[in-house]
């Protein structure tokens, strides 16, 4: 089912569309996760999307967790062209957890408000961090350790 170019052909793609939401649609809620926690943290950190570009979730697994469209990105969303390389940092220190925005291009806001370039703020469990267009709920969870 290729085309000349080595595409699938669309009725390969509907059908393993199919399959996929047949055997595996009731099983996504029932997988949780496994987070990584940083070293020297007692909080793991999610960034969750959940909106026209699909449902994804960034988890915050090091100190330093760099958020952009570069290659060199930690968190890559290459897909969306309102996102900078490098569009901004999350930090995790002493259980606490901060974002700096990198000077992007299209900013970011927390709660609504845009956020200062190059100045770190902390984010709090359920707040709306924004990266240009793109909607993130912050889930922070503590660790019981």
């Amino acid at each position: 089912d290729r085309t000349d170019s080595g595409e699938l052909a669309i009725n390969g793609l509907i059908a393993l569309c199919r399959y996929v939401v047949e055997n595996f649609a009731g099983a996504a809620k029932e997988i949780q996760p496994k987070v990584a926690m940083p070293k020297s943290s007692n909080i793991a950190v999610g960034l969750n999307y959940h909106g026209r570009y699909g449902n994804f979730s960034l988890y915050i697994i090091k100190k330093e967790f760099l958020i952009g469209k570069s290659e060199t990105c930690d968190g890559r969303i290459p897909f969306n062209n309102a996102i900078s390389r490098q569009h901004g940092m999350v930090y995790i220190e002493n259980g606490e957890c901060f974002y700096e925005d990198l000077g992007s291009s299209n900013y970011s806001r927390l709660n609504g408000a845009v956020l200062e370039p190059h100045r770190r703020i902390k984010l709090n469990n359920e707040d709306i961090l924004m990266l240009a267009d793109m909607e993130f709920k912050v889930e922070i969870l503590e660790s019981a350790g």
